[in-house]
């Protein structure tokens, strides 16, 4: 192997500059890195990793400083090698001091475009996740309502009810809830539930839009329904009952008048219809 002496002395005077660069760079970028890190994050000061890294990223970003700053070519005259030799000292430890403020902001930038990136692809997979959810839960509903099997209306009940808290704002499944505790006779809970449907829409503010509107009229007129049907199960609570379903009724067709013509035909509102037949004619 040839020695460095066998070189010109123009290939080992830009050798012996670029060792100054590389290991004054070094030097600056421990110091930068102790000056970073001792009163801050850095926990593990004492390791010689953490000095090897601090001297290479000093050292690199000193070389490259140099060649940005001013080119190998133009700065190497062997003729004046002492300002030549305080310029790549100076350049070199003030190039790898700041090393460890320029490579960690970088390293930070990357990181953080990183974190969106993951963040957005598990918002993804969580709503894809939802909807796949969402659909089945449709399914099981649909299904069960078109055939009022009881021990399938109880399996439907049991996997919707685990988890509405989810899926509070959603019109299709809380009706869908509740027209399946109703094929138990179990108004209490068919109304329960659109009660809270109606107070997740008010509490986040969705109540504007006309699609909001006509999903809130939906679940008031079916809570109407339902308290007229209850006056069977609790004929002693009749006043009440018809009070209560005259207000959702009233609070339906303010939110869409078009219920108005439903109201007027529905089988589930007879009760409600023989007993208080002037409330249409107030209500005009």
């Amino acid at each position: 192997m040839a020695s460095i002496s066998q070189f010109s002395p123009e290939v080992r005077f830009l050798l012996t500059i670029c060792c100054c660069i590389l290991i004054f760079g070094g030097l600056g970028g421990v110091a930068g890195g102790l000056y970073r890190y001792k009163c801050n994050f850095f926990p593990c000061i004492s390791r010689w990793r953490d000095f090897i890294i601090f001297f290479l990223s000093g050292s690199v970003c000193a070389f490259g400083v140099a060649i940005l700053c001013s080119g190998i070519c133009s700065i190497f005259d062997k003729n004046n090698t002492f300002s030549l030799g305080l310029y790549v000292v100076g350049l070199s430890l003030v190039s790898g001091f700041f090393s460890m403020r320029i490579i960690p902001h970088l390293g930070n930038k990357l990181e953080e475009e990183i974190n969106a990136v993951n963040q957005r692809v598990t918002e993804a997979e969580k709503k894809r996740e939802m909807a796949t959810e969402y659909n089945k839960l449709i399914s099981i509903a649909t299904t069960t309502l078109a055939t009022k099997n009881p021990t399938d209306v109880q399996y439907a009940i049991s996997c919707i009810s685990q988890d509405i808290s989810s899926y509070r704002w959603d019109r299709t499944l809380n009706i869908y809830l509740g027209r399946l505790y109703r094929c138990q006779s179990d108004f209490d809970n068919a109304i329960l539930t659109l009660r809270k449907f109606i107070s997740e829409k008010h509490k986040n503010n969705t109540t504007e839009s006309q699609v909001d509107k006509e999903a809130l009229a939906a679940a008031y007129f079916n809570i109407s329904c339902y308290h007229t049907l209850k006056i069977n199960q609790c004929p002693q609570e009749r006043k009440r009952l018809l009070n209560e379903a005259g207000e959702a009724l009233k609070q339906a067709m303010n939110l869409s008048p078009n219920i108005r013509e439903t109201a007027l035909i529905d089988e589930d509102l007879t009760t409600f219809r023989e007993e208080r037949p002037d409330f249409f004619e107030k209500n005009e």
